[in-house]
């Protein structure tokens, strides 16, 4: 005879019915998360058998639904169980080793007898957790021996390469970088110099989309060395901005819906500190008005989101990556490249770019340019890069009431285009720094 457990508890879910798929899931998602558990499908709240009805594809569709929606996948020990006459199911979890997993975006885990999300520090925690992230993510071997590296690749990098990299033979180049062991490359080493960086970190790959409203227009998909994806990245996204260009003298220069400098150094951030063990590729998207650039991995816990935008410590996720790619150009200093974004936006009349974080991936967002429709807020932020004001002195200046004054002011503070404080009893205005 089956004994079961009289109540739920931290390690006990009942169902009634395979019906509550949501709730049988999260279940699922927090004892991986957790200790593991059992849930028992065919019990109710009360801890009553009340049976359940197993159909031909029951089982089956089970299984889909968690292969679609959990991820990492894992594969819970699913059985049917009698009692009393009557049919259960049990869903055995064993705690997960590729902690933290995700049901449809969210991870959960198992407190007490509830399923409780997962706040971003608790899920940055267990990405740390696993495996040591920081150090050998980076460090594990691959299977890719150093011998069939990518010349092309060597060659990119060396002419790219800022000038005081002595220039040396492959072997001395991957040895210098420490990007490989008895013959073979580790995972940074492969990322940068393998042929095929994806027959060991598929997930390594950028996607990017264009959408018009809710509507998917197209889709790429970009793979190969960590070079060629930036390259391919970057010139995907110069071919479908929107752009303007004016001659001025003999010269024509050319305005893109965003500054491509913030846009190629957002797209290079989110390589190198990347989670390369999520499973889950980088994402750009290009909206109607907005372009997001999503990576899966968190800020490291001593940086806060408030830190991006003013001078902060360099806390680099992938170490051997990000040295690789300072050595060959892409990077100019340590710890400012999400300060570049923020100034490169400033200096084209932007918004500042904002920084996210949610469900254990970190985003950067661009908001497209809105030109003033008002020639005077237009030229009040032309003005502000050069002066500072006070409301007063804006009314004079633009020949406005002070009411108007204090609104175009608001405004100009809303969209980021000045900042204020105070100097004695005076708020002054200026351009952003």
């Amino acid at each position: 005879m089956v004994e079961l457990p009289g109540e739920e508890g931290e390690a006990v879910e009942f169902k009634r019915s395979f019906s509550d798929s949501e709730g049988l899931m999260e279940s699922v998602c927090a004892f991986l998360n957790k200790k593991g558990g059992v849930v028992f499908v065919g019990i109710d709240d009360a801890g009553n058998v009340v049976g359940v009805d197993v159909g031909k594809n029951t089982l089956e569709n089970f299984s889909a639904t968690v292969r679609a929606t959990l991820s990492p996948s894992k594969f819970p020990l699913v059985e049917t169980l009698s009692v009393n006459d009557a049919r259960i199911v049990a869903v055995r979890v064993i705690e997960g080793d590729e902690k933290p997993y995700f049901y449809k975006g969210k991870a959960f885990v198992r407190v007490g007898r509830a399923n409780v999300a997962m706040d971003a520090r608790a899920i940055e925690k267990e990405f740390k957790a696993r495996l040591s992230y920081e150090n050998r993510a980076e460090d594990a071997l691959t299977r890719l021996a150093v011998k069939d590296y990518s010349p092309e690749a060597v060659d990119s990098f060396y002419k790219n390469a800022r000038e005081n990299v002595a220039r040396g033979s492959a072997k001395t180049l991957f040895a210098n970088l420490s990007f490989e062991k008895n013959g073979f490359f580790n995972n940074a080493g492969a990322l940068c110099f393998s042929k095929n960086p994806q027959s060991v970190l598929p997930q390594f790959a950028f996607r990017c989309a264009i959408l018009r409203g809710n509507e998917l227009v197209s889709i790429s998909l970009f793979e190969g060395n960590v070079f060629q994806i930036i390259e391919n990245t970057f010139q995907y996204v110069k071919n479908n901005f929107g752009s303007s260009f004016k001659i001025l003298g003999t010269t024509r220069q050319t305005t893109y819906d965003y500054p491509l400098d913030a846009v190629r150094e957002a797209v290079i951030n989110s390589l190198i500190h990347r989670d390369l063990l999520f499973p889950s590729s980088n994402y750009l998207a290009i909206y109607d008005d907005r372009l997001e650039i999503r990576n899966p991995g968190q800020l490291a816990p001593q940086l806060s989101l408030e830190q991006l935008k003013r001078e902060h410590a360099s806390v680099q996720r992938n170490k051997k990556l990000a040295h690789a790619l300072y050595l060959a150009n892409y990077i100019e200093h340590w710890g400012a490249g999400t300060l570049k974004m923020v100034s490169r936006c400033r200096e084209a009349g932007m918004v500042d770019p904002e920084f996210m974080e949610e469900n254990g991936f970190f985003t950067v967002r661009f908001w497209k340019k809105k030109p003033f429709s008002n020639p005077r807020l237009q030229k009040a932020a032309e003005y502000l890069k050069q002066k500072q004001l006070t409301s007063n002195e804006y009314s004079k200046k633009f020949k406005v009431t002070s009411r108007t004054a204090r609104a175009d002011l608001n405004l100009l503070l809303q969209q980021g285009f000045a900042v204020r404080q105070k100097a004695g009893k005076r708020t002054i205005y200026s351009h952003p720094p």
